[in-house]
Parts: structure tokens; sequence; C-alpha cells
């Protein structure tokens, strides 16, 4: 389940490489995920994984991974 998120994720690319390569991003040392994290987090909630169980992957809070899933945060992010 999850690799094959991580595999559509990685052929995809939706956007993310873009994000890596902004210098802003690449200076912005405080955030605990990348663009490349954000998309990983949508496909493993539409695989059905808990929200609980992704932000304990990711090591953020539920909430977080919420307002990831319903684009209220990085909602920029395809």
């Amino acid at each position: 389940m999850e690799s094959e998120a991580i595999e559509d994720v990685s052929e995809k690319g939706v956007g993310a490489e873009s994000m890596t390569n902004n210098p802003h991003w690449l200076n912005h040392n405080t955030r605990k995920l990348d663009p490349e994290d954000v998309i990983l987090i949508r496909e493993l909630r539409k695989e059905g994984l808990t929200l609980q169980t992704i932000a304990n992957k990711f090591e953020v809070t539920k909430t977080h991974v919420s307002k990831i899933v319903n684009k209220k945060a990085w909602g920029h992010l395809a």
C-alpha cells in the first residue's frame, strides 16, 4: 500500500521538483516536511491510512496532516 504511493509520487513528480529547487524552500530550515512528503501524505490518506498513523510516521500532529490532506496547508502544491 505505502510503496504504491511512493512509486506513484516518484512517477508523477506533481510539481515537487520545482518547489525543492526554489531558493526560498532550500533556505527554509525550520520546516519539517518537504514538498515530496506532502504529496506522499495525501497519497497515503487516499489509500486509507489514518491521520494519526500518517502523523506518527512524519512526526507531525494529526491536525497538521488533516490540514495537508484538505489543502488548508500546502494548498499551493497540487
